[in-house]
């Protein structure tokens, strides 16, 4: 499951941090030049590590080729691409691939799937909104209805 403590911005300031490191370097040293707290970072480096952009061995954090290449001009693009793969964003863009789906519904569904944030439905539901407008949004992914709480593709 994706952490839902991570953040686009952060994720790119870790790529950038081991980029500068020569595409590899420690997770104390990430620590330290990020300024985050190990439990603040931890969820982050997980996100580039689901969607692709690093690898962890031994205490160090290695650039992918994903990671190596992003830059502003692709940032966006190569999250969404990965994005495609993590859940719940997999089975969120497969709902929303037949059209609009309201945010309780999306829910639902992951639950089903047994993709689910927590114990509590209106909880699910409210982690799931504020994932889905962080990266979705952020990314120019996917759209949100506020008033009628439904999601769908962008261009769709």
């Amino acid at each position: 499951m994706f952490p839902s403590g991570a953040g686009i911005s952060e994720m790119r300031g870790v790529i950038l941090i081991v980029r500068s490191g020569g595409g590899r370097v420690s997770m104390s040293q990430l620590a330290g030049q990020s300024g985050m707290n190990i439990d603040h970072l931890l969820p982050v480096v997980d996100a580039a590590r689901m969607l692709g952009f690093v690898r962890i061995r031994d205490g160090s954090i290695w650039l992918t080729e994903s990671g190596e290449r992003m830059d502003l001009g692709n940032f966006q693009e190569l999250i969404r691409k990965g994005m495609g793969r993590v859940e719940p964003f997999k089975s969120v863009l497969a709902l929303l691939s037949h059209g609009a789906v309201s945010t309780p519904r999306l829910a639902e569904s992951l639950k089903r799937k047994g993709v689910k944030m927590s114990s509590n439905r209106k909880l699910d539901e409210e982690l799931l909104r504020r994932m889905l407008a962080k990266w979705g949004i952020r990314t120019r992914l996917l759209n949100y209805n506020g008033r009628r709480d439904t999601w769908s593709i962008v261009g769709r």
